[in-house]
């Protein structure tokens, strides 16, 4: 799959066929069939799974059920430059688990295993090697460098955005459900390390999200990488990172599955 800035023609296309929704907002039903820019990053966003385990005051762990983890959730990633990123609040799948405060205050939820898969795929790889901690996001390296060197941005109080959002072609999710994509033109408001989206109708399907800039510069065009869009509560958040880098698909590792 090209690059996207070597795809001059996208923007012919997206005018063609989707110009009128440019600042609607509105989510195209249409999905990665409407636009080459989704499925130019198809290979390149993930699907995580992070499980955490409760920690007594002495550091002992604990599972649930038999499993060597309490709980588990999934949420957005993405490869950019041979480098998996997450937001920090993916690592926090107990935010949607309060089943783990009936053990009483001695227990303390903290992330275990990190395991990551592409959009369709049904088994999931298990991430080994080292997880660094940034200010709002997370990054652990899982292929060779390849593709063009980030780029520090600053970001304003509101910028154009396009988000695209998953969903899952299964219903219940489970370890196994692929998932399709889509996307919308929207806006976010950054405060401090948070960001809303001036419209949250993302769809009744959407599990997740990522969110992008484009760029565009004489005879190229191409995304930005600008955060993560996850539900907390009823609302959806947008996590920013601001080491934005132009997508590059990367070849898939070969790590130890999840059974």
């Amino acid at each position: 799959m090209q690059f996207l800035a070597q795809i001059v023609s996208f923007f012919l296309v997206l005018g063609s066929l989707c110009l009128p929704l440019l600042g609607s907002a509105q989510l195209l039903g249409a999905g990665d069939n409407c636009n080459p820019l989704v499925q130019s990053v198809a290979d390149v966003v993930m699907v995580l799974r992070q499980e955490f385990v409760l920690t007594d005051k002495d550091d002992n762990e604990f599972g649930k059920d038999g499993e060597a983890y309490f709980g588990a959730g999934y949420a957005p990633g993405i490869v950019v430059n041979g480098q998996l990123y997450l937001s920090k609040l993916a690592r926090k799948p107990f935010l949607h688990d309060s089943s783990y405060l009936s053990y009483g205050p001695g227990y303390t939820p903290n992330p275990s295993n990190l395991y990551y898969k592409g959009i369709k795929e049904k088994a999931f790889n298990q991430l080994t090697s080292e997880l660094a901690e940034n200010k709002t996001y997370c990054e652990a390296s899982v292929a060779p460098m390849v593709g063009i060197p980030s780029a520090n941005n600053t970001l304003a109080d509101t910028m154009d955005c396009l988000v695209i959002t998953y969903m899952p072609d299964s219903d219940p999710v489970s370890d196994a459900t692929t998932y399709s994509l889509s996307y919308v033109y929207n806006k976010v408001v950054w405060k401090a390390d948070k960001g809303q989206l001036t419209n949250e109708k993302l769809g009744s399907r959407t599990t997740f999200g990522l969110l992008f800039y484009q760029s565009v510069g004489l005879g190229e065009a191409h995304l930005e990488f600008g955060g993560f869009v996850e539900k907390l509560g009823s609302r959806w958040v947008c996590t920013p990172i601001t080491k934005l880098s132009a997508i590059t698909p990367v070849d898939k590792p070969k790590n130890k599955k999840k059974p």
